[in-house]
């Protein structure tokens, strides 16, 4: 049974390390939200050790830089874990010279620099597609699901590299990676997700913890799928941000849960 808590404050007592998505739960990826920074801050006050965790297509760098930007001091985080980078971990093993179609944002390629490996446009043949990004101002989701058709058929495989169905932008609640990685799925494309809620996410923010007992860290997240329910999995317990842009999803009890991120 999820029991309503106002402020960490009143379990502090029952963890000793945090996981935290970033956006929906720090920031809206402006600024960052009323009492999130503060939260943060007497976290490390205490010595709670914080791992920033983000189903982010960029990489880890890219995201801490963009969290203190925002207002989050670098020295808040014992890391940041980027889906990004976990991808990136992963097409460095590919044969040089592969093709890759990069479902991202337009000139974003970070991924893929610096990596042996052919960036594929769309209708050229590809080895592997890579969902990192979406760009729903300037392409509907069936445009996506229509020109990737051809790869579903031929069973190219996919990395789901941000498995969000749900992204804020401009202040409007769009579609995300994950909607389109579901489409070409749906439409015979075998993909492989690495993004939360997969096992692999957690285990590497445990370990950037110094795998402490996992019954310990509190994970925190406004998504009960892919923050609540992949956090279950792997033992943590969890806080869910209500007021978060996925919290309205069916989901799954987590142990606590507020409105907002606060001390």
């Amino acid at each position: 049974m999820t029991r309503e808590i106002s402020g960490l404050s009143e379990i502090e007592d029952a963890f000793s390390a945090v996981i935290v998505d970033q956006y929906g739960v720090l920031h809206d990826g402006q600024m960052p939200f009323p009492g999130a920074l503060e939260a943060l801050t007497r976290l490390h006050a205490n010595n709670i050790p914080i791992v920033a965790l983000t189903n982010s297509g960029k990489r880890a760098k890219t995201n801490a830089d963009r969290l203190q930007r925002i207002g989050f001091p670098g020295g808040l985080f014992t890391a940041v874990v980027s889906s990004g980078d976990i991808a990136r971990d992963q097409l460095k093993k590919l044969p040089s010279g592969s093709s890759i179609l990069l479902i991202a944002r337009e000139g974003e390629t970070e991924l893929l620099d610096g990596l042996d490996l052919i960036h594929a446009k769309h209708g050229e043949k590809a080895d592997m597609i890579v969902f990192a990004a979406v760009e729903p101002a300037r392409r509907s989701r069936t445009d996506y699901a229509e020109d990737l058709l051809p790869y579903a058929r031929n069973k190219t495989p996919a990395l789901l590299v941000n498995p969000d169905h749900l992204a804020a932008e401009n202040g409007t609640i769009v579609f995300g990676p994950g909607a389109v990685a579901e489409d070409y799925a749906r439409s015979g494309g075998p993909v492989e997700t690495l993004g939360k809620p997969a096992r692999k996410m957690f285990d590497v923010a445990l370990a950037a913890l110094g795998n402490p007992s996992s019954d310990r860290v509190l994970m925190i997240g406004d998504s009960p799928h892919h923050d609540i329910g992949g956090a279950i999995e792997a033992g943590l317990q969890t806080l869910l941000i209500r007021d978060g842009i996925q919290s309205d999803l069916e989901g799954i009890n987590a142990d606590f849960s507020m409105h907002r991120l606060s001390w």
